[in-house]
């Protein structure tokens, strides 16, 4: 399948049980398919004892014209070292604040798997609603002037350990990886 050229984008992962993922690798793996070019930053293999190296990874974000974040849903949030990862790396002065301009104009998108059903999180049955994570990432984002582009947001992922999760998660992968395929445009 040909793609467009979507520029430069950087591909963010960072799941802390990354060894027992099915569903994250399959949506990984999927966007790897689609699109060639996309560089993939696994901050888990990159950074186990969550030393980052700052310099590097803006380095990195300057060269993206897109910033595509895929991780599972961990207590509402991203896991712990994408959380670091932005904490250490969108510095004030230069991610936001008067002279922190090196993200403005740039793409984010990010994409978020979920053991419970989409269902829950839809209706608010969890506390948090899609719309409440979206509303978070879109402010962290905007914040560091940053083209925000919305989540992907899919639930049903639970894997049971039985063997079964490839096959189970095969067409909602290919949904999830869609739905990222449209934001990027």
């Amino acid at each position: 399948m040909e793609t467009k050229n979507l520029g430069n984008i950087l591909l963010v992962t960072g799941h802390t049980y990354e060894q027992i993922s099915v569903a994250n690798k399959m949506i990984v793996e999927g966007l790897k398919k689609r699109i060639p070019t996309i560089k993939e930053d696994n901050l888990v293999e990159l950074y186990p004892d969550f030393r980052i190296d700052i310099k590097a990874e803006q380095e990195k974000l300057l060269w993206a014209d897109t910033v595509l974040i895929q991780v599972p849903l961990f207590w509402f949030s991203m896991p712990s070292i994408i959380m670091r990862w932005i904490e250490e790396v969108f510095q004030h002065g230069w991610a936001y604040g008067s002279t922190g301009k090196a993200l403005q104009g740039k793409n984010i998108i990010v994409g978020i798997t979920a053991g419970s059903k989409t269902e829950v999180y839809e209706s608010g049955l969890a506390g948090l609603t899609v719309e409440d994570f979206d509303k978070r990432f879109k402010t962290i984002f905007s914040f560091c002037n940053m083209n925000y582009k919305g989540i992907v947001f899919n639930g049903g992922f639970l894997n049971m350990g039985d063997g079964t999760a490839a096959a189970t998660f095969a067409p909602m992968v290919e949904k999830h990886v869609n739905g990222l395929m449209q934001k990027l445009g």
